[in-house]
């Protein structure tokens, strides 16, 4: 007959009802193996490898590096050739301004002249018509 130190002793050996609700049950398990469809197969990693050849290496990535460093440089080159140029344009700028002034200064003196000769071309016409009536009215012919 079975004592109940047995009892206690089996109880100790086989699960419960509540321990045996951790474990997976045939539900779970096939939902398990439905969602692992998703996972990569070794013919998909094996594709992945493949494709994956066609991705840069990196000896291909150092020759990338080392050539981007010489744009760089270039373009540092480039930057300091273009300041250079850009500093030469301002003393060309400040030279035309200085012109500028210059040639408004010459037109200035240009048109006083004009204007003073003008005045003066006024004043000998006339003078001329002057001296034309004093001939004319004296009898005495100018020569042209």
């Amino acid at each position: 007959m079975i004592t109940d130190q047995d009892v206690e002793k089996l109880k100790e050996t086989f699960l419960t009802k509540e321990e045996a609700k951790g474990f997976a049950t045939k539900e779970a398990l096939s939902e398990l193996a439905e969602d692992a469809k998703g996972f990569a197969t070794k013919e998909a990693l094996a594709q992945l490898a493949e494709d994956a050849k066609g991705f840069a290496t990196k000896e291909a990535l150092s020759e990338l590096a080392l050539k981007v460093d010489g744009i760089q440089e270039q373009l540092g080159d480039l930057k300091m050739e273009v300041g250079e140029l850009h500093d030469k344009f301002d003393g060309l700028e400040t030279k035309f301004d200085s012109m500028d002034v210059k040639f408004d200064a010459m037109l200035d003196l240009l048109t006083g002249s004009m204007q003073e000769h003008a005045v003066g071309a006024v004043i000998f016409a006339r003078h001329d018509r002057q001296i034309g009536a004093l001939a004319a009215a004296t009898g005495i012919t100018l020569p042209d």
